[in-house]
């Protein structure tokens, strides 16, 4: 397998590994800092904080690649736009929504489904600057660059040595780039292989989703695979998958549907699938997959309660079934996510096979209990 050092470039390869140079600047503490707390202002109803907090990620986010820039801003700006919503500021809400589409937020469905934003800024309103910035997003498409899978290595690498990989999904309205940048520290503190698809469905140059589809996610990751399996440096024995929100959701079914391939998924602020049948669960469980899910309290209700059941599910056929609720953890990464994964790694690297009957890692914590209120990201 070839690889080249090409980051920010159209590239005709499937994996490109990153330069060390780029691997080591890793994401600002403080960035992520004001990430989550932009979350839990608006989870209290504090539209004036959330403001506050998204205005600093945008400065905060000014050093970042080109593409995670973007990302951040038309993000925030769409942060914004809801607080300017719930002030009933309609010109507030319409220029923070109109910097929000210019900086690629173009999840157009999602946008129009919010009522608040057609009852403050106008339903016709709302249409008429979504099919504008639709026109140009259809003039763009022919012209965004490539997307190719990025691989993360260790920057010192033994002979003859295979190294296990973990296959890193983004969430949705997401940037997967922006996940190279939190997660750089991984490989070299684990002495393991990165890889970084970008998620199935393309929403702007800088954005992908997976939106649930299992079909293409799974013929993607089935190639991804095979060709990291023709590396010398890869144990093809020894992959694991770690997913956020929307791409838990994928690392749960693919890992599920194909134990003989996946050893691990640790799953971040995501959501069960919606069928997995019990003979999924015993194979998996006889092939000896481990699953990790961490979620914050006050993340979306629907996220909470489907990851219970599904633990109690995959328990009850054997499957080892780690459920950890941060009270801290926003919808998100942990602040510190390199000592928080290492942990979970060093966990499920070591942890004994009689675990699998473990009890509910929570059993105090009950869908009916759990925080309803989510932010309209939509990951």
């Amino acid at each position: 397998m070839k690889y080249v050092i090409v980051f920010l470039f159209a590239v005709f390869l499937e994996l490109v590994s990153i330069p060390s140079s780029y691997a080591q600047n890793s994401e600002p503490d403080s960035l992520t800092w004001y990430w989550h707390q932009a979350f839990f202002a608006e989870i209290r109803e504090d539209p004036n904080a959330v403001i506050a907090n998204f205005d600093k990620i945008r400065t905060l986010c000014e050093t970042m690649p080109i593409d995670v820039r973007e990302w951040f801003k038309g993000t925030s700006f769409f942060g914004i736009a809801r607080a300017k919503v719930t002030l009933g500021d309609q010109e507030g809400a319409r220029d923070a929504l109109s910097n929000a589409l210019s900086r690629h937020f173009w999840n157009f469905a999602l946008i129009k489904s919010m009522d608040a934003f057609s009852n403050i800024c106008g339903k016709v309103w709302i249409d008429s600057i979504c099919s504008y910035w639709s026109a140009i997003r259809e003039k763009e498409i022919p012209f965004w660059h490539q997307q190719p899978t990025l691989l993360l290595k260790p920057k010192v690498m033994q002979p003859g040595v295979k190294y296990p990989v973990l296959i890193v999904l983004q969430g949705g309205n997401d940037c997967y780039e922006r996940l190279v940048m939190r997660l750089n520290a991984l490989p070299d503190s684990l002495n393991l292989i990165m890889a970084f698809p970008a998620g199935v469905h393309r929403i702007s140059e800088v954005t992908n989703s997976w939106d649930g589809d299992t079909v293409a996610a799974e013929a993607k990751l089935d190639g991804l695979i095979q060709e990291l399996s023709k590396d010398p440096t890869v144990d093809s024995k020894n992959i694991s998958l770690f997913g956020y929100s929307q791409g838990s959701q994928i690392a749960y079914d693919y890992g599920i549907s194909h134990p003989e391939y996946i050893r691990n998924v640790v799953a971040f602020s995501g959501f069960a699938p919606t069928m997995i049948h019990d003979s999924e669960l015993k194979n998996a469980a006889a092939h000896h997959l481990k699953i990790v899910a961490v979620s914050g309290s006050s993340d979306s209700h629907e996220f909470l309660r489907t990851s219970l059941e599904l633990q109690k599910e995959a328990l009850q056929q054997g499957l080892s079934f780690d459920l950890r609720i941060e009270p801290d953890l926003p919808h998100g990464l942990p602040t510190d996510i390199t000592a928080y994964f290492t942990s979970i790694w060093k966990q499920i690297s070591t942890q004994g096979r009689s675990d699998n009957n473990a009890q509910l890692a929570h059993p105090e914590i009950y869908p009916d209990s759990l925080h309803s209120k989510q932010s309209s990201s939509g990951k």
